[in-house]
């Protein structure tokens, strides 16, 4: 019959208002930068359309352009 050894790890309390301070740090974060993600996702589909002349995945920009809709409110 085999052994096995068996490793047990001690319980660590999870701090809850730590985790939602934390949370919502990086929330206040992404809200602040919005308007300047914006302003590159519109930027870098303008110019992939009219400058770039490159060749890009299938599907690239479309998420692009969705994630520009959702974010003026117009989807």
């Amino acid at each position: 019959m085999t052994t096995f050894e068996t490793w047990s790890v001690p319980a660590k309390r999870i701090d809850y208002q730590a985790a939602a301070q934390a949370r919502n740090l990086a929330l206040r974060r992404l809200r602040d930068a919005a308007p300047d993600l914006l302003a590159a996702l519109v930027e870098l589909d303008d110019w992939a359309m009219n400058e770039s002349g490159a060749a890009y995945p299938e599907g690239t920009f479309e998420v692009v352009r969705e994630a520009i809709t959702k974010a003026i409110g117009a989807a």
